[in-house]
């Protein structure tokens, strides 16, 4: 199954539910990982199918969209951390009517929570 074109970029929207997602397409094509309303607290059929997106389709520099349940936003990025070690995420912002981008990186977070074990074990 041939998903992108060798040079395309894909924006991976977590879950598309109604929403007008258009904008987000200047930074590259739209496909949705999970799609219509979504029990929270009953996601383990979409965990797995999100999961087997991100494993199989993914590319490092593609772009995660949040959207959807905050339980299926973090599950996606913890999936996609995994195994890019870098996530370029978009999230709405609803006064400035776009999208923005933030990269994480796994090492950084890795370094800034060790970081913070420390200073922990030191107040103890």
């Amino acid at each position: 199954m041939q998903i992108r074109n060798e040079d395309e970029s894909i924006v991976w929207i977590v879950n598309q539910a109604g929403h007008d997602y258009s904008s987000s397409e200047s930074f590259g094509r739209n496909l949705a990982l999970s799609v219509g309303n979504i029990d929270p607290f009953r996601v383990d059929r979409r965990a797995y199918d999100i999961c087997s997106a991100i494993g199989l389709y993914t590319k490092k520099d593609d772009y995660l969209l949040l959207s959807g349940a905050p339980i299926l936003n973090g599950l996606a990025f913890a999936a996609w951390l995994r195994i890019h070690n870098t996530v370029n995420l978009l999230q709405w912002h609803a006064k400035r009517r776009e999208y923005l981008l933030s990269t994480f990186d796994a090492d950084q977070l890795d370094t800034q929570l060790q970081n913070a074990i420390e200073r922990r074990s030191q107040k103890v």
